[in-house]
């Protein structure tokens, strides 16, 4: 009897360890979730510099220098921030935001839903404007100059609807996008969505394709062990 109670409790661990892993998944999702990226881009795509591949560096010059992307969401999955690192920081900054048009196939980065342009900040905390990006759109430039990657998009100067105030803060060598005070025009990140910042000299760009939240993989992977578990059950 010992060794019959013994198999069952087992045979009840290996059901629970999936199911006890599945529930941390969903009450991940069902919480706020933060999604990070590092530079692993040297400039915007479709426009290579001649000095990058003559130095196969991503800095011209000194600065700007980007790092680590965090981008912070709401239990609905709409955005609250978004926070660059930015050493060195060059004014202005542009922030681009494609809220779910990313395809691995025809990687369609630029359908850019969102666009906020820092302006030449005087302080550490500023108002700025987050407007919409209508479907036809013109990027603005990079002047030209050695110290800048030349003729690189580094804006939006038009095909944009203004929306309303953000505040912008740059402390300790993080620049931070605040959108938690949108309410009725929270923006809404679908399972697939695109984060770019560019400073105007374009020497330092970021930018990433967000396919899949982490936790949805690791929901899928419970569900899986869960349903091999059910499997095995059933055979005995």
């Amino acid at each position: 009897m010992k060794l019959k109670g013994l198999y069952m409790m087992k045979k009840i661990v290996k059901f629970l360890i999936p199911l006890f892993l599945c529930t941390l998944c969903l009450s991940a999702s069902a919480s706020a979730l933060t999604v990070t990226f590092e530079d692993n881009i040297n400039y915007w795509p479709g426009y290579e510099s001649s000095i990058d591949a003559q130095n196969d560096v991503d800095v011209v010059g000194s600065s700007p220098h980007v790092g680590t992307t965090t981008i912070e969401m709401n239990e609905n999955r709409y955005l609250q921030s978004i926070s660059i690192e930015v050493e060195d920081r060059v004014h202005f900054d542009s922030l681009f935001i494609n809220t779910r048009n990313y395809d691995d196939q025809t990687m369609n980065i630029e359908g850019w839903d969102y666009y906020v342009n820092t302006g030449w900040l005087s302080s550490k905390t500023t108002a700025v404007m987050l407007s919409k990006v209508n479907e036809k759109y013109e990027y603005g430039w990079t002047i030209d100059s050695p110290s800048v990657r030349n003729d690189h998009p580094n804006s939006i100067i038009s095909g944009l609807t203004d929306l309303q105030n953000i505040w912008v803060t740059y402390e300790n060598d993080v620049l931070t996008y605040d959108f938690s005070g949108l309410e009725e025009m929270a923006i809404l990140l679908g399972d697939s969505f695109v984060i770019g910042y560019t400073p105007s000299c374009a020497n330092d760009v970021i930018l990433n394709p967000v396919p899949e939240p982490t936790t949805m993989f690791l929901l899928g992977g419970g569900l899986i062990s869960i349903a091999g578990t059910m499997r095995r059950r059933k055979k005995s």
